[in-house]
This record gives C-alpha cells, structure tokens and sequence, in this order.
C-alpha cells in the first residue's frame, strides 16, 4: 500500500468533516470543565484545589491540549487539537481499507460514514477525553489490521517499515491510553490482542518469533509513549508525583459509586450499532469463511462487548450507562463494520473497476442523508429500533451472499445502498436514546446542531481567570455551588466536586460547619445564578472564620434561568 496515493485523498475528507460538523459540542459537566481548565492553566488549577483528585494525572489529554492552548491561544488550540483527532479517524479508517487492496473510492465512503458518525464527532469537540481516546483506539485498531494485510504477510509493517514497528507504535498508543483513562486502555488493548490472534492463527509462519518480537516492541513502545507524558508532567505540574496520586487514587476510587441506573443499556437505542456490527461480522464470517479480514471484524467485534463484560465484572462502574464511557465502544463497533464492508467488496481488478461509480453514487446520495439523520432528535421507540435493525441485518445477510457467489452491478449497487441505510439508521438509533438515566443530558445531536457551547467555555474561561487572578498559588480555595447545581459547570473549573465542596445545601449547618473546619481553606468560591443565593450562604458563614468582604463578577450564562452566572469569592482568616 502506498499512503502518498491516498493521503490528499484523506485530507480533503477530514476537510469536510471539520466543515460541516460544529466544532464546539457541548460538555459532559463538571468532568469536560476539569480536562479545558487543566489544559488552559496547568499548575495554576492544581495548586489551588483542596483536593485535586486524580484527574490531572489525564496527562495524554492535557499535555498535548496545554501545548496548543499556550501557544496559539485556547480557541485555535481547542480547534487543531478536533482537527487533529478528525484526521486520526479517517487516516485509521482509510489505511484498513487500502491495507486490504480495496479500492480508493471505498476507502473515501467508508471514512466519511464513520467520520460523520454523531457519538464520533460529538466527543471529539468536546473537551473531555473520551474524543482523544476514540481517535486513538481507532488507530491502534487500524495498526492491529495491518497484520492481515499483504504488507504483514511478507513481514513488514506500515509504510513498508520492519514488522516490529507496527507492535513498538500499538504499544506507542497504548501507552498514550494509560495516561488518559485505565477503562479506554483495557478496551483498547483487549481488541488489538484479539487482532494480533487472528493474525496468528490465519499467517502460518514463524509464530513463536511473531509473538516474542511482537510482546518487545510493544513493552518498548509503552515505556516509551508513558514516558513522554510522565515528563509532560513533570513539566505541567512540578512537584507531583504521578504514580503516588495514580496509586492514592485508585485505592480510593469506587467507580460504583457513579452508577445512577445498571438497567440504563437495556433501553438505549444506541447500542444497537454495537449489536448489529457483531451480527455483520458473524453474516461475513458466515458468507466468507476463509477470509482472514471477516474473521478480524468478528475479533473486534466481540472482543469490544467481551471486554466491556470483563470490566464491568472487575471493575464495576457506569460502563453502558453513562454515554462519555458507552461511546468508548465506537471504535470497535465501526472499526468491524469497516472490516465487514471491506471484506464484502471484492480486490479483484475486476471488481475494484465496477464499483467505483456505485460508490461514488453511494456518496453522493448517503451524505447528505447522515447530516439530516445526525439532526434527529426525537425519542426513538425501542421496538422500532429493534424492527428497523433486523430489517438492515437481514438485507446485509442476503446481500452479503450474493455477493459470495457472483459480483455483478446488481449487486454492487444493492450492497452500497445497505452500507449506506445502516450507516444512516446508526445516526437515528444513537440521537433517538433519548435522555436516560442520571447521564442523559449528553445529546449526541451536538454534532450538527449549534447550541453555543462556546460562548458559554468563554464566560467559564472569564470566571476561572478572574478567580486565578484575584488569588495565589498558595491559597486553597473550596467551593460552592447553588443546591440545584445551575453553577456547577463554571465552578468545574476551579475542580467542582465532593472533595471541594463545602456544603451541597443553601447555608451553612452545624456538620458542614465542622466539614469547613476540618477543610480549613483560605478562600471559597461561590457560584449561582442568583446573587441572593450566594449572600444567603455568606451570611451562614461560621464568624470565627472571619470571612472578608465579598468579591464577585458575573458572565451571561444560558440555561440557568437569570441568563447569568454570579460568581463571589471571600477570604477567611484561621486562628491557630
């Protein structure tokens, strides 16, 4: 496979994806607010914190964020960073494709349904790390492919490298996903292992030599991608220890403790794309038995639900509840729909020269359906998910063995037209979840529709810089927030949470009182919508703290009924 032949090609996709998709998606409070604020200010945020958790320890998020933010400011360093995780999509999607021999149009088709999937591109403008950990996963997916490519076969890696730089660059990513999120990189590394088998099994020579090159050029490549964000760190937050907070934190972190609803998954429409690319690969397995690529779509497949099952089991947590960790499960699910399709469309010469039209016809008519399907946003019935993915699977099976026994423009056509309808009723299934559970208010429709998200990152950004500059690096600041929590997602920025939070109620009570005592902070920042709210708990405020006169601003904020968001800040004063 020669990349120079399709790059352009690759550049002039992600190109339009980054056109026609909003580059500002929204947020998953408070967690996104955390990831922008340690991004755009380091240490400054950490320093302050009573308590700042383990989440600056997200190096392979921050780092390279902070990078882009200090040099070309937050708003064209939040953009290249999305357009960079763009670009990782489609050039995962497309080298599966042309690693294959498939053709060139395919691999356009194939990388634009799945660049302008709505959970892909809601996450990658959004500044949590879910974006970052699909993008990566995508291309350790595409980097696990290779090996059933003819470049694998002939024992050589991408770009006709030496085979081992295909394990050193997974091990690379994989190491980039430790430093991100400990789920992102079981799921990761347990569908690259499931690649790696079947590339065993399937190329027959010299396995024993695969796998113990194979097992030192990953081991090298993860030391080598955990260490550059270790240092990263050092840099970013001078005098912390990663590994002492990543230790503290994973012997006191329940992640059960964030399950709102188990039941959530059973009503999610969905994950009915995570269903149905299990039963395309099973129908393609079926239709070509022999084929070392349908046998890698099954791998992805159900690897991706087995080891979301295993975690669940070891580590329970809000995995197929809460939909920043459901979409974790994309790469895999369309990762194998790619291999699916690839498989089914033929490399012959013959069959690569009747396609291409259809394809291009394909596009031109399934585009611009997935940019109204990505619009939906009613509240999908469950049965008629149900009906409409039964529907999709069994033309894909009667499609799928017509095209086994002959490959003609009747069938070509018929493929691309289910290619497309799956593709399509993916957007509707995944906008028409509706809001489920305590995490419903993620809409996945944010992908195409704007909702302002960045004038409201603009009054977060003013906020947090006001506080940082009316503060030292020395003071601990607690927080506050109204009892409905309309603040929160301003107050994320200073690391809203339980472990800041000086009381949940609207004033001061004798437990919080003892609660404030024990945190003993030098000053507490106040966030509501009302100003009245945040004198009421001033005023609460136990007198022998001495609190100082109120210091506050505001900033138009949607949503939180006064269009604004009032935020105060008072200092307190301990004796002994």
């Amino acid at each position: 496979m020669e990349y120079r032949r399709w790059w352009p090609w690759g550049a002039l996709v992600s190109a339009f994806i980054v056109l026609v998709t909003q580059t500002w998606t929204g947020f998953n409070s408070p967690d996104s607010e955390f990831y922008a604020s340690f991004a755009l200010y380091g240490s400054d945020v950490a320093d302050r914190a009573v308590e700042p958790a383990y989440y600056w320890t997200r190096l392979g998020y921050i780092a390279p964020v902070r990078v882009l933010v200090t040099t070309l400011g937050p708003w064209w360093g939040f953009g290249i960073w999305r357009v960079v995780l763009i670009v990782m999509v489609v050039a995962a999607v497309m080298a599966a494709v042309r690693i294959a021999g498939r053709s060139l149009v395919l691999a356009i088709a194939l990388a634009l349904f799945v660049g302008l999937n709505t959970v892909v591109i809601a996450y990658l403008g959004n500044t949590y790390l879910a974006g970052t950990i699909l993008a990566l996963t995508f291309l350790l997916l595409s980097l696990g492919v290779t090996y059933l490519g003819s470049a694998a076969s002939q024992g050589l890696g991408p770009w006709g490298s030496p085979r081992w730089s295909t394990a050193a660059m997974s091990g690379a990513l994989l190491g980039w996903l430790v430093m991100i999120n400990p789920y992102g990189f079981l799921l990761g590394a347990g569908m690259w292992a499931a690649l790696r088998l079947v590339a065993l099994w399937k190329i027959h020579t010299a396995r024993l030599q695969r796998l113990c090159v194979d097992a030192l050029a990953l081991f090298i490549g993860g030391v080598c991608g955990f260490g550059v964000f270790w240092i990263a760190g050092l840099v970013i937050f001078p005098g912390r220890s990663w590994w002492d907070t990543y230790l503290e934190w994973n012997a006191r972190l329940d992640y059960a403790q964030f399950i709102g609803d188990a039941t959530t998954w059973q009503r999610d429409t969905a994950l009915i794309v995570v269903v149905v690319s299990v039963v395309a690969s099973i129908i393609a397995t079926i239709a070509h038995p022999r084929h070392r690529w349908t046998w890698a779509a099954l791998a992805i497949s159900v690897s991706n639900i087995v080891m979301t099952a295993v975690i669940m089991i070891v580590m329970p947590g809000p995995w197929l509840e809460a939909p920043h960790y459901v979409a974790l499960l994309w790469p895999g699910a369309l990762m194998a729909l790619t291999v699916v399709f690839t498989s089914l469309f033929p490399g012959t010469r013959a069959g690569r020269a009747l396609h291409p039209w259809v394809l291009g016809a394909g596009i031109t008519v399934t585009v611009p359906l997935l940019l109204w399907a990505g619009r939906f946003d009613g509240v999908l019935e469950l049965s008629m998910a149900w009906s409409a993915a039964a529907v999709v699977v069994v033309a894909l099976g009667a499609v799928a063995l017509l095209a086994r026994s002959r490959w003609t423009t009747g069938v070509a056509i018929a493929l691309v037209i289910v290619m497309g309808a799956l593709f399509v009723c993916a957007q509707i299934w995944q906008n028409g979840r509706g809001l489920l559970g305590i995490y419903g208010q993620y809409p996945f429709r944010t992908a195409f529709v704007d909702f302002q998200h960045d004038d409201q990152l603009a009054s977060r950004m003013h906020i947090q810089e006001w506080l940082l500059k009316r503060t030292q690096p020395s003071d601990s600041i607690a927080i506050w927030t109204d009892p409905d929590g309309l603040g929160r997602e301003v107050a994320a920025m200073q690391m809203w949470g339980d472990y800041n939070l000086v009381t949940p109620d609207a004033t001061m009570t004798r437990d919080t009182t003892t609660r404030l005592e024990d945190m003993r902070p030098s000053v507490i920042a106040m966030y509501a919508p009302d100003r009245a709210q945040i004198e009421a708990l001033y005023a609460s405020l136990p007198p022998w703290s001495l609190p100082a006169d109120l210091e506050c601003t505001t900033a138009p904020y949607l949503g939180v009924g006064t269009g604004e968001i009032v935020a105060c800040l008072t200092r307190l004063t301990w004796v002994g």
